[in-house]
């Protein structure tokens, strides 16, 4: 209701974000400036030489974790975790055979992630810009298997460059990760991923605060033009 009443522009990090709000009025319409990330060389992991899945997060009961613990479970499928949160204890109890690191510093995850096959992220929110999917696909060139109702999905071009499964079903996240574990078609989608990030810009932060200091100056003009 606030932002119904007196809001005049907004600026959203995501397309996703964008259009959920866009439901409920018009007015919410607005320009996307997606959140910045660090440049870095890639270090290409060789997925099809690898046989584990991972999460990377918080492990909290809204991320889904238990749903990825539960899939990669059902279809024996070796798992690591790494985050920490209020369901960690309780995974570690029901999952002896998934591995759970707790939390791990930025710059340790690249090399956490050397022995992954494929990535999931499976919330149950909408979320907003997925920064971790953003990071790790770049740098790592390892697909993810992404939740299909958060904004995430927008970065995946699904049997493409990755995979969406239906939010909160751990038969279609089984059905998902059953998928990857063919090399051919894994090799496939992780070379279409590849060519996509070196084709596409990095969103700095130099052009992070620049594209937001523009939409300011847009904004505070607009604001002197309706108040004359």
């Amino acid at each position: 209701r606030i932002l119904r009443d007196w809001m005049p522009r907004l600026i959203h990090v995501s397309d996703f974000a964008r259009r959920i709000l866009m439901r409920e009025s018009t007015r919410y319409d607005g320009v996307v400036i997606p959140n910045p990330i660090v440049e870095v060389n890639p270090e290409y992991v060789n997925c099809v030489a690898n046989k584990k899945f991972a999460y990377v997060g918080r492990v909290d009961k809204e991320k889904g974790v238990d749903l990825f613990c539960e899939a990669a479970t059902q279809i024996g499928a070796e798992a690591k975790v790494i985050g920490s949160g209020d369901e960690l204890e309780e995974l570690k109890r029901r999952y002896p055979k998934i591995e759970f690191l707790g939390w791990q510093q930025q710059k340790s995850i690249p090399h956490l992630l050397n022995d992954v096959r494929c990535c999931v992220f499976p919330s149950l929110w909408y979320e907003t810009a997925g920064l971790t999917l953003v990071e790790i696909m770049r740098e790592c060139g390892i697909p993810f298997i992404v939740s299909s109702r958060t904004a995430s999905r927008d970065l995946i071009e699904n049997n493409v460059t990755g995979w969406l499964f239906e939010t909160g079903n751990v038969q279609s996240l089984e059905s998902g990760m059953e998928k990857v574990l063919d090399d051919s078609v894994l090799d496939g989608v992780v070379s279409a991923l590849r060519a996509r990030e070196q084709k596409n810009k990095v969103q700095t932060c130099d052009k992070y605060v620049s594209q937001l200091q523009n939409e300011y100056e847009r904004m505070v003009e607009s604001d002197h033009e309706f108040r004359r």
